[in-house]
């Protein structure tokens, strides 16, 4: 929609051209004449000068309005391309979702459904699916490594319980030693006789 204020270039063209058109007045003597020829000729540089004035000033409008619509647009290209924004990712961070996999979720979800960074952590799809990666990073974190380590016992005894809790209580290791140590803490933790202190 146009705005009624608006010029046209073309029509500013056609009044420059129309200027040019003027022929050359004929050479006179006659003082009076001459004055007249002076004073029309500044009331022309006025009225160009000041229609100079007002065409700087519509630019000056028009590239203002351009900018401001290709930042709305850029902006709107940004949203759809599912980026988030450094006051997303910060409102993440301060909740503790620092993980590139889980910021993954966030984004598909907010992508696909619209909602706002907030609404997507309430979600309860959202909610599930950043325990479960959280509980996988833990799994894979106690789980050794094939590599020969030089750790302690008490990084095996840590792993052992992590994978056994991770089976769901049914698959415990093969030896038989590590196998006690790791029913005995299982059982510690677990026991309501312990203090909270001592688990």
């Amino acid at each position: 929609m146009q705005d009624p204020n608006e010029k046209e270039v073309p029509e500013v063209i056609e009044e420059v051209e129309e200027e040019a058109e003027e022929e050359a007045p004929e050479p006179t003597d006659d003082i009076n004449e001459l004055k007249n020829r002076i004073k029309s000729l500044e009331e022309k540089h006025i009225t160009t000068r000041e229609r100079r004035r007002a065409d700087k000033v519509e630019i000056a409008r028009l590239k203002r309005l351009v900018e401001t619509k290709s930042e709305t647009s850029s902006k709107s290209q940004d949203k759809k391309s599912g980026e988030l924004d450094d006051t997303q990712l910060d409102y993440l961070d301060l909740k503790g979702i620092t993980e590139d996999e889980d910021i993954a979720v966030v984004q598909k979800v907010m992508a696909r459904t619209g909602m706002t960074v907030r609404q997507a952590l309430k979600d309860d799809y959202v909610a599930k699916k950043l325990e479960a990666n959280k509980a996988q990073r833990e799994l894979q974190a106690a789980t050794p490594s094939s590599t020969k380590r030089s750790g302690s016992q008490q990084n095996d005894l840590a792993a052992a319980i992590a994978k056994y809790e991770a089976s769901g209580f049914k698959e415990l290791p093969a030896d038989f030693d590590l196998r006690a140590q790791v029913v005995d803490a299982v059982m510690n933790r677990t026991s309501v006789a312990n203090p909270p202190w001592r688990k």
